[in-house]
């Protein structure tokens, strides 16, 4: 007697059949989403619901949003917008300022996603990586005063491991109880204006109701004349959608406050040891890295001066004067020394001269696992394997 087949059990849900079920546009979706910190797959089309085009959700998740706190208050905030709009045009402009939108509960929302101080830690590899692009791309004011807390907490406590420049930015490392925390800060590139935008959703079709005779502001009139005046939302097909960061900001930046706020408390008592460049003096000419190079100067025991004339070393690609008993290194120099924690000497890094080779101190996939063992993977575990290794996790891939 041969076994019955057992059918693999469809658990995922395309994106626009989660929207519809729940009534949202794309845009609220994805604020949806994101304060709920609910991740997309790529399953196999044997364990999909429906046949769609994008991502799809677990069930599991797609009821998760159905119940969050956040789809009620979205729901809420989304009513009362409505409200404000009625009024536009009416005389009655004075009531909009007594319709306020229901704050989010970030403080719950990370809560309910970190049982404990270890998980909420672990998570400021995503976190701070999200937070530093999008101080770039100027999504949020109050970015900087969060980053600028995170930073000078390192620099007090000298909590930084390593630091390495890159193509594309510089990747820093730390290492908080026994948790590595790797975070990435982007080059300031163009005008990235030009690329980006936040996109919107399109205004709902309008629907017809019954008529209430009552609610002056609802009349049948001014619904035509609503109708006609839609309002005109143009979304640029050339320029990359970045309203998800958009949306995780302010969950964010809430996060990396919470985890320093517990971890001011931890290392209260940590003593600092003595840095490399313990009371050496700093000027930083070069700009375009200068938070990176403030953070290693400081977190080494030097400090950083305002004024070329006060320091012991300039650090600059370039120099039009020279001063005195200082020393003009290039950027390359900080790096070095920390990553090899000892302080190497300046003539081999001196402004003009050919650097020696900057080496990552970071494990490549190649260091950890053969090619000949990677390419005998799947291509689903071998993606899996380098987006851990790489930190990346805003794509789950499924088992």
């Amino acid at each position: 007697m041969g076994s019955n087949y057992i059918k693999p059990q469809k658990k995922y849900i395309s994106k626009e059949l989660v929207m519809k079920n729940l009534d949202l546009q794309e845009k609220e979706f994805d604020k949806l989403v994101a304060l709920c910190q609910v991740h997309p797959y790529i399953p196999k089309n044997n364990r999909k619901v429906d046949q769609g085009d994008g991502f799809y959700y677990r069930i599991s998740d797609a009821n998760k949003l159905v119940h969050s706190d956040v789809y009620k208050i979205l729901i809420k905030n989304r009513k009362l917008e409505d409200r404000k709009k009625k009024y536009l045009g009416t005389g009655l402009e004075y009531k909009i300022e007594n319709i306020r939108h229901e704050e989010y509960g970030y403080v719950d929302l990370i809560r309910s996603r970190c049982k404990g101080l270890g998980e909420a830690v672990d998570e400021l590899n995503h976190t701070l990586g999200n937070l530093y692009l999008a101080r770039m791309l100027g999504l949020d004011d109050r970015i900087s005063e969060t980053l600028g807390m995170f930073e000078n907490f390192i620099a007090r406590k000298s909590l930084l491991e390593c630091s390495y420049m890159s193509k594309a930015g510089v990747y820093n490392q730390t290492t908080l109880g026994k948790i590595r925390v790797v975070w990435f800060v982007p080059y300031p590139g163009a005008e990235l204006k030009d690329i980006v935008e936040e996109k919107k959703d399109l205004p709902r079709k309008f629907e017809w109701s019954e008529p209430n005779f009552l609610d002056f502001v609802s009349s049948s009139e001014e619904e035509d004349s609503e109708s006609e005046e839609m309002e005109i939302i143009y979304n640029d097909p050339g320029k990359i959608d970045i309203s998800l960061l958009s949306h995780s900001v302010p969950l964010l930046m809430v996060h990396c406050k919470l985890v320093l706020f517990k971890l001011e408390k931890v290392y209260e008592s940590h003593n600092n040891r003595k840095g490399i460049f313990q009371d050496v003096k700093f000027y930083i000419g070069s700009k375009t890295i200068e938070g990176s190079l403030r953070l290693i100067a400081l977190s080494c025991g030097g400090d950083v001066v305002e004024s070329p004339c006060k320091a012991d070393i300039h650090i600059s690609e370039g120099v039009d004067e020279v001063m005195e008993n200082t020393i003009y290194v290039q950027p390359q120099y900080l790096f070095d020394c920390l990553n090899q924690r000892r302080r190497l000497s300046a003539e081999d890094y001196c402004v003009g001269k050919e650097l020696p080779k900057h080496v990552s101190p970071f494990a490549s996939i190649d260091s950890i696992i053969t090619k000949e063992n990677l390419m005998t993977m799947s291509k689903t575990r071998r993606h899996k394997i380098e987006d851990l290794i790489n930190r990346f996790e805003d794509v789950k891939y499924e088992h």
